[in-house]
């Protein structure tokens, strides 16, 4: 208890074991929910048969490999040197993104369509509530955040992101199969 005392804002071991349990517990709810939610938006994107315009899929990997290279560069590792270190080429690396890519289209089209279904709008308010938590986020200016990214496109997110909460909120989870 004493050393408790001395090295956190406990006072016995009994209240940090406590608390211990309650973060692994509260993460552990955590993952479990996203863990549901992400599987519930990959069947969503399974449903869609459709064919996909390869334009469409190869628009969507790009834009996340250019994210992929932003992030390996903001930790000041050369891009190409990276790559070489996971033995790719950026040919590799672009064709290990496509499946990803086709998946992530899908899904962006379903939601659409079921935000399009369900009448979901976007209020003025619900507008300027994401372009103020976009310019924190980014540590930009409202107007900047405003002037680089059109107002349809943040109102298309915002609908889809209303669309997979609808999703979501109304899957059912499966029982496990008998064996």
């Amino acid at each position: 208890d004493e050393f408790v005392k001395d090295v956190s804002e406990f006072e016995t071991v009994d209240e940090l074991k406590a608390d211990i349990r309650k973060n692994l517990e509260e993460k552990k709810a955590e993952a479990s929910k996203n863990g549901f939610e992400n599987e519930v938006l990959d069947k969503l994107a399974d449903l869609v048969t459709d064919e996909i315009p390869q334009c469409m899929i190869d628009k969507t990997a790009d834009n996340m490999i250019n994210e992929f290279k932003y992030r390996v560069e903001a930790s000041n590792i050369p891009y190409e040197m990276y790559l070489q270190y996971l033995g790719m080429t950026p040919e590799s690396l672009r064709d290990s993104y496509l499946p990803r890519a086709e998946k992530e289209v899908k899904l962006e089209l379903a939601l659409e369509k079921i935000g399009e279904n369900e009448g979901f709008e976007v209020t003025d308010e619900e507008l300027e509530e994401e372009v103020k938590k976009m310019a924190e986020r980014y540590g930009v200016d409202i107007d900047a955040v405003k002037k680089a990214i059109p107002a349809d496109g943040i109102k298309k997110d915002i609908i889809s992101r209303k669309a997979s909460e609808f999703v979501i909120a109304n899957a059912v989870e499966e029982a496990p199969a008998e064996s």
